[in-house]
Parts: structure tokens; sequence; C-alpha cells
């Protein structure tokens, strides 16, 4: 599982580079002081949809991050860099646009929304929080869901909150089928990281879709799994 480890790091280390050479709105340069430089991060509240989800600058239409969230998962898939004024400034405005699935269907509607980033006390990752009935949130945090100091209006974990409201069975019912740290958790990581949307929102698309086909040839080669679920296109 080393290997796993190494290759998963080396691609989302990558895409955490994605965009911190950037001249856009969010952008710091190293001689500034007044601001601080932060990841982007999803959260995804709903138990019955996932969600494949850009977000993008306003001002100057560059992707900052993106990918797929599962149900009931995040944070976690970590995209970088932007820059965030050390004292809260109005205006900065982030585009998301995000498409919903699950194991039955892929709903055609592409949703697009236009949050402000809110009122901060102190600089922190931005969070794009995702909830029912396609509610969308914008939190900038240093503390992650289910924290004390976390931002969100939910102040639980995804599962937490769902099982606040549903049974565990309705919450369990859509969640991820494979075991955690296993070869098949592990493949399906590395393809989310692969997507067109992830690969795109980077700064080196060239170099991280390298390290994609190289991830999927030591995945036919060496991985103890159905090698069907080392090609790209693989469908769960």
């Amino acid at each position: 599982m080393k290997l796993i480890r190494k290759i998963v790091c080396f691609l989302l280390g990558a895409f955490l580079l994605a965009g911190c050479d950037q001249d856009n709105t969010l952008s710091m340069s190293p001689e500034k002081s007044d601001k601080l430089t932060v990841s982007t991060d999803a959260v995804n509240y709903m138990h019955d949809w996932a969600v494949d989800y850009t977000l993008t600058d306003i001002k100057s239409n560059q992707a900052i991050g993106g990918g797929i969230v599962d149900v009931l998962e995040g944070p976690g898939i970590k995209g970088c860099c932007v820059s965030l004024p050390i004292k809260w400034q109005p205006g900065i405005q982030l585009k998301v646009e995000w498409k919903k699935s699950n194991k039955n269907q892929t709903d055609p509607i592409s949703r697009v929304k236009i949050i402000e980033v809110p009122k901060y006390k102190q600089p922190g990752d931005i969070y794009v929080l995702f909830y029912p009935r396609d509610e969308v949130e914008i939190a900038v945090s240093r503390i992650e869901p289910g924290h004390p100091g976390w931002t969100g209006k939910e102040k639980n974990t995804p599962y937490q909150a769902c099982i606040a409201k549903y049974s565990k069975n309705e919450c369990n019912n859509n969640l991820p089928k494979y075991r955690s740290g296993s070869w098949e958790e592990s493949a399906r990581m590395m393809r989310r990281a692969c997507t067109e949307s992830a690969i795109s929102s980077s700064s080196n698309p060239e170099e991280n879709g390298k390290g994609c086909k190289e991830w999927q040839a030591e995945c036919k080669a060496k991985w103890n799994i159905d090698k069907k679920m080392c090609d790209l296109d693989y469908k769960e």
C-alpha cells in the first residue's frame, strides 16, 4: 500500500500546485504580506447524490478547484492555490458549476451559482458545501466540519448530519462500496484525480496527464485488482 500512497501523493501533489502561479484576482505575489495562500475543498451533505463540480474565480475566469465528491463525502480533495486578503474584502466572487449523479442516473441539468466569499475574521481554506435541494454555500475556515470553530452553517460532518435527520440504513444505502485502504478504493480515487475537470484546473495539465498514464500502467502491471478498474473510463 506504500506504492499506492506514493502514486496518490504524486498526483494530488501535482494538482495541489494547480493555479499557484496563475495571475488572477486571488493570486498572491510573494512580496505581499497582506494575503494568505489557502486551498480549496468540497463537502457533500447529500446522501442520495454525488456531485461533479468546478470552482472558478469570476474576475479572472480561472478554475481554482473541482472534482467528484461522492455522497456524504469530504473534505479531502484539495485544490490549490488561492490567496485571500488577511482582512476580508467584499466583492470576491466565485462561480460554482456542478452536475449530480447517483447509482441509477446522471441528472443532465448543469447547475450554476455565483457566490461572494463570505465575511471572515481570519482567512482559511475555501470550502464549497453542497446541500439538498441544490443549495450551495461557500465557507472560509481553518477548521474542518465536525470540529469547534467550523464556519459552515451545518456544524457536523456529512455522515453525522445525515443520521441526525434520517435512519442509518438510509444514510448507508449510497455510501461508497469499497473498503477503506483497499486496492479498489485507491483505483477509484486515482480515476477521480485523473478526470478531465481535475486535470484542466491545474497549471500543468500535460504533466498531470503523464502522471495518470504512469499510474494506469502501474495499476495494470502490479496491483491486485480487476484490471478493468485501471481504465480511466471505468464505470462503477
